[in-house]
Formats: structure tokens, sequence, C-alpha cells
């Protein structure tokens, strides 16, 4: 709420997707992830600067560890201290370029139904600054700039979901 009262945001300019890193034998034995992570009783971790976090907080509660890092909290997963990780496409891709033997571990699941847009913060008095961040992120929508941008920097790398 503190932050609220002083600071509001651009219109986003990128979207993530929420991903979920399930432990892929827990996730087989209860029926799925879905399932998985609806038991009461499973611990799911996430990471202390993931643009998911509040949603992932805010569902899961007290069932949650925030770890400072995606290795940590996969590691979490991977020792049975907890069932899935949660996290963003863009991180679980980077991490999975590094770790590409983690899929016979773990399983990697979208959620469809959030999708975390990355914003600029701006001071909440500066109308006209924030208008011209708008102004500016839609051009670069329109021109290209955006995508020119992802793929460089992001390249192919968002991970393919299977249904």
């Amino acid at each position: 709420l503190e932050w609220a009262k002083s600071v509001r945001f651009s219109r986003p300019y990128m979207q993530l997707q929420e991903l979920c890193l399930a432990d892929r034998l827990a996730a087989t034995r209860a029926g799925g992830v879905p399932q998985l992570l609806a038991d009461k009783t499973s611990r799911v971790t996430s990471v202390a600067d993931s643009v998911v976090l509040p949603a992932v907080q805010e569902e899961f509660g007290d069932r949650l560890t925030v770890l400072p890092s995606l290795p940590s909290a996969v590691e979490r997963v991977l020792t049975g201290q907890a069932v899935a990780v949660i996290t963003d496409d863009v991180a679980v891709s980077r991490w999975l370029d590094a770790n590409p033997a983690a899929g016979l571990r773990l399983q990697l699941l979208p959620r469809t139904d959030r999708h975390p847009g990355l914003a600029m913060a701006v001071n909440w008095k500066a109308d006209d600054l924030q208008a011209w961040l708008n102004l500016c992120i839609e051009k670069c929508v329109l021109d290209g700039t955006l995508q020119s941008l992802a793929a460089k920097y992001l390249g192919d790398k968002r991970p393919r979901m299977n249904k």
C-alpha cells in the first residue's frame, strides 16, 4: 500500500508467462501438476525478485517459501522440500539453458490464466512522464523496436509448451 501511494506504472512493455517447474514423480503420483499444487499440504517455492511473486504469495500463502534465486528454489524441489517452483518464463528458460537435463526430474507447466506484465515505475505525481513513457512504449511496439530488443536479448529462449 505504501508503494501504491508513491508510484504508478507505465503500460506494460512485455508480457511474461507464469510457469511451474514441478517434481515429475510427485506430480505423477498426485495425478498431475494441478492436483499436486491443489494439495493443501504441499509446499511450493518462488524467487524473491520474480514478477509473479505477488500473485503466487496470494495463492499459496503460508505454503510458499520465497528464496533469493531460481537455483536455490529448484534445489528445494530436487531435494523433496517443495513440490514446485513458480516463476516467469524468462527466468525458467535461462535456467533450463544451463541445466538441460533438469527435464528428466522436472515437469514444466504454463499458467494460462495469468500473464504478468513488466512496466516502469513512475512517481505518482509525474503525469506527464507517465504519459510520455506510455507513448514511447506504444511507438516501440508499433515500429518493432520492442520485438527486436526481445529477440536480441532473449532470443528464441522462451520455453515451448507441450499441452
